[in-house]
């Protein structure tokens, strides 16, 4: 999520090579933050792009900013 954090906007892959897992198992974690409505994604062409959700909520806030 930190990585996301930072580049807003991110493939799979890119995260995956960024934080050392796998790309199957970067596609489980980022269902699971989708799930829980921390981010968001987007299919454009091919690919399916992720982004944190901008919420204005304290639990969110204070989530991000242990990062």
């Amino acid at each position: 999520m930190k990585f996301l954090f930072l580049n807003k906007e991110a493939k799979v892959g890119e995260i995956a090579d960024n934080i050392s897992l796998s790309f199957k198992a970067t596609s489980k974690h980022l269902l699971i933050l989708k799930s829980s409505g921390f981010i968001d994604s987007e299919q454009v062409n091919l690919e399916q792009r992720y982004s944190i959700i901008d919420k204005s909520d304290s639990f969110t806030k204070h989530t991000l900013s242990l990062l």
